[in-house]
This record gives structure tokens, sequence and C-alpha cells, in this order.
């Protein structure tokens, strides 16, 4: 753990608890994504999908967790940026992590066995409002008929100052 990001070093012990993890992860994502989720199953995953060009910007807990009612396993990837300020370009950030997570599974990839999702969390904590930006925002003022190169991604911004104590 890297002793100059604090917060990541503490928000990672606090996820090395199972019942922790699933507490944060029930608690903060939607419930339209959660009722597709086993919690039950929930498990912390060996991989971690920062490579060493996002090594000094990002780290992650990693769990795997198998969808409801399915044998049919995703991961469930909290990025510990600890967004302490207004990144606009935070979304480029987290294609990059994605991409590298996908490269990794298929590396990896036994048997022709399915890739995993990732389903990317990303919270932000500060006294300023922020709002997250997909990628696809970036590119706006392109014909609409161009448009559909852009990559598409969702990720789960959590911004702790909408949220209780």
């Amino acid at each position: 753990m890297n002793v100059n990001k604090p917060h990541d070093s503490i928000f990672k012990k606090l996820m090395e608890s199972i019942d922790n993890a699933r507490d944060f992860i029930s608690f903060l994502l939607p419930a339209e994504v959660n009722e597709h989720l086993d919690l039950g199953t929930l498990s912390h995953a060996k991989e971690s999908f920062v490579n060493k060009n996002l090594n000094e910007i990002i780290s992650d807990v990693v769990f795997t967790c198998q969808l409801q009612n399915s044998e049919e396993e995703l991961y469930v990837s909290i990025l510990i940026e600890h967004k302490s300020y207004k990144d606009k370009f935070s979304s480029f950030q987290i294609l990059q992590y994605l991409s590298a997570g996908y490269k990794i599974q298929i590396i990896n990839r036994k048997n022709r066995e399915n890739l995993k999702l990732i389903i990317p969390v990303l919270y932000y904590h500060n006294k300023d409002n922020w709002e997250y930006q997909e990628v696809s925002s970036f590119f706006e003022h392109v014909p609409e008929v161009l448009r559909r190169y852009v990559p598409r991604l969702n990720t789960l911004f959590i911004n702790l100052l909408e949220r209780s104590d």
C-alpha cells in the first residue's frame, strides 16, 4: 500500500473484511444493480487491473460475485482514487482501467470461458459538488452518426457529499 495515499490504505484495510465490503457495496450500488448480484457469494479477487501507467493515480479493490440464480461471475471493482478534486477527465482513466482489466482476462482465459463483466465504481469526497462526465459527453459537438465510434461505458460514480453519514 502506498503510504502517500493514506485514505487508500484505510479503505483497503476496511475492505479486507468481506462483511464490510458487502455492506459497502449493497449500500452504495443502485437497487437495480444490487438485485442482479448475489452478495452472499462476494469474495476477494486475486486480480488487480491497475497497470503500471495507472499505478500512480489509481488503485483498486476487486471482488468477484455471482449473478443471482446463476453460476456466472462478474467483478465489482472499487476504484480507489478518493477524488478530492474535480477531475474532468476521470472517465478516460476508467476507460484505460477497464481496457487493462479485459486485456488481463483475455490473456488468462481458459477453455473459452466467458469474460467477466467489470462494474467500475468511483467515489468522490470533497466539499465541492462534482458532476461526473461519461466519455460520450466530451463528443456531443460531433455529428450523431459519428458518435457511434465513441466508447460507451457506465461508471457508478458515488459522490459522498450526497450520502448521509
